[in-house]
């Protein structure tokens, strides 16, 4: 099945579009295919090619405060592992910008 929090057929949720932190903010989430993350990833000097996922914080946007760019061929498992990964990521800087009162 698909979208909003069901169960596809192997009883996986899909990751969500869109998650949100705090009750302000939030990061979307995008599937992106191989050539797109490389792109995205030559454009990002911080964190060149990211081989299953990426972060980028747009902590001048609200209330979105950055985006998450997930590899589209990883299987539904590897998707969720590489979300996880780049949560820490979102969080340690969302945490950095609330305690710089960027936020």
């Amino acid at each position: 099945m698909n979208g909003n929090g069901k169960k596809n057929g192997r009883g996986h949720h899909r990751v969500q579009k869109r998650h949100w932190i705090d009750t302000k903010y939030c990061v979307d989430v995008f599937l992106v295919d191989a050539s797109g993350m490389k792109e995205l990833g030559d454009d990002n000097e911080d964190e060149p090619f990211a081989a299953s996922g990426l972060w980028l914080s747009k902590f001048d946007e609200r209330p979105c405060i950055g985006h998450v760019y997930i590899l589209a061929t990883l299987s539904l498992a590897e998707k969720w592992k590489t979300w996880r990964h780049e949560l820490v990521h979102v969080l340690n800087d969302f945490n950095n910008a609330k305690d710089e009162r960027i936020l």
